[in-house]
């Protein structure tokens, strides 16, 4: 009986903290995910803010919860438009609007292998992460050309 008492109480404890340490991990990650929204942000405004042909290459990285980053226009059509976008997992997309240039875009779609092991990966501290080079330049005045290559994907 005390053992499958020791068991139960075992148990309860894990599924615990589990539970407390996913959401932990989580919050890390989209902090993370905002701040390099943010970076992409401010580097399309000053490009669409200097002149034609105003180019900058960006290296960011997308941390796992980020599934999707794209442009949206007014008529909810990817790819061209004037507001960023990014699409965590369970939630609503996250959009910034861009002012004073019209922007383009091929949408990059992020997707999270389905390993068992992904949760004990990130509380070891392997968190999955995608690395992107953009290349954000000005062909025309009004208008801002948004190039990206992903490089690699790593585990940090």
């Amino acid at each position: 009986m005390w053992t499958i008492a020791g068991l139960l109480l075992g148990t309860m404890i894990f599924v615990s903290s589990y539970g407390m340490i996913s959401r932990y991990v989580y919050k890390n990650e989209l902090g993370q995910a905002m701040s390099t929204m943010s970076l992409l942000k401010s580097s399309v405004e000053g490009v669409c803010q200097g002149g034609v042909k105003n180019e900058e290459i960006k290296s960011l990285v997308f941390p796992a919860v980020v599934s999707k980053v794209f442009i949206l226009g007014n008529d909810n059509i990817e790819e061209s438009g004037d507001r960023l976008c990014m699409k965590i997992e369970n939630e609503a997309r996250k959009c910034y609007t861009l002012p004073f240039c019209t922007y383009e875009m091929p949408t990059i779609t992020l997707g999270e292998e389905a390993r068992a092991y992904h949760l004990m990966d990130k509380i070891l501290g392997r968190r999955k992460m995608t690395r992107m080079v953009f290349s954000i330049s000005k062909p025309s005045p009004g208008e801002v050309m948004i190039l990206w290559n992903q490089t690699y994907t790593d585990n940090h």
